[in-house]
């Protein structure tokens, strides 16, 4: 927990603290979540009310009347530090929910969403890693220290009247302070930017392996499932690669020559492919080495391997 707002100081921080419960006219506060007032310290935020409760006697018998608070609005409200960021196609921020499609999308697959990448520009991360980053500045942080970031996400049902929990998600990722927050003078050559391009080329290596596989499900006549089944593939190729990546990032250090790391991961980012690909490819039906239309799991596979070897050049 950062123990003051990045953009103030400790003592203002501390200063501006107040709970719910330490309003002297409840009233008050009541009116200013009417009004749309957003709270300015995070002790008021975290205790909330969602709800109000009113309770009644008559006859020793209690009658409880129940009203619903307006919700908080989150458009460009950045003082929860625990919250991730996107932009709409109107450049406003709202926290980077999950739903039930993404159950299995790890940590790493999102990395800039947590760790800063770029920077120019009004780029966000949550508060809590600018706040790491200034532990680091201050070497009250040892750059050679390893930082876990962890993210836990609570996924709606997706049902708007009852809005109950579908699943808590819980993942995290490893890296040394000082390659999370490389300070290398060439921007090209800082590890938060070479992670991240590292990331996007990777999920474009499985976009192409998605391809391949919608397309071997095609040959096998399975066209009004083949997206099920190739999404399916692609979540197994992930499955595959989690593991070897957070291995890798947390390996990172700020010495190490980039791009001879990069490499190591590419290297192993084309052999899980490849074993992956191998693996449907091994299991051929007639119909795939058949073929339809000049097409067939040899054009596929010789398809996604030159695509793997372009991307990866």
């Amino acid at each position: 927990m950062n123990l003051a707002d990045y953009d103030k100081n400790e003592l203002e921080t501390q200063l501006c603290q107040k709970p719910v419960w330490e309003y002297d006219d409840i009233n008050e506060y009541i009116q200013q979540r009417l009004s749309g007032m957003f709270p300015d310290n995070l002790a008021e935020l975290y205790t909330v009310w969602s709800r109000m409760l009113h309770i009644e006697w008559k006859n020793e018998q209690p009658t409880i009347f129940s009203a619903g608070l307006p919700k908080l609005d989150n458009k460009n409200i950045f003082l929860e530090p625990m919250t991730t960021w996107r932009k709409n196609k109107d450049n406003e921020e709202f926290p980077a929910t999950r739903n039930k499609n993404h159950l299995n999308e790890a940590i790493w697959r999102n990395f800039g969403q947590y760790i800063k990448v770029k920077k120019e520009g009004n780029y966000r991360v949550p508060g809590i890693i600018n706040w790491i980053n200034k532990l680091k500045s201050e070497k009250i942080l040892a750059k050679h220290d390893n930082v876990n970031v962890t993210t836990i996400a609570m996924i709606s049902d997706g049902n708007a009247t009852s809005q109950a929990p579908y699943a808590e998600v819980v993942d995290n990722m490893d890296a040394k302070a000082d390659v999370l927050f490389d300070n290398t003078p060439d921007i090209a050559r800082q590890w938060p930017t070479r992670i991240e391009n590292e990331v996007l080329n990777t999920q474009k290596i499985a976009t192409y392996f998605y391809w391949f596989a919608k397309e071997v499900s095609k040959l096998r006549g399975n066209d009004d499932k083949n997206s099920g089944w190739a999404s399916k593939e692609v979540a197994q190729l992930y499955d595959k690669l989690n593991l070897p990546f957070y291995s890798w990032l947390a390996s990172l250090k700020s010495n190490d020559d980039r791009d001879e790391r990069v490499q190591e991961w590419r290297d192993n980012l084309n052999k899980i492919v490849a074993i992956q690909a191998g693996n449907i490819f091994r299991d051929a039906t007639a119909n795939e080495i058949i073929g339809r239309d000049k097409d067939n799991i040899f054009t596929s596979y010789n398809k996604l391997r030159r695509n793997v070897y372009v991307s990866l050049k």
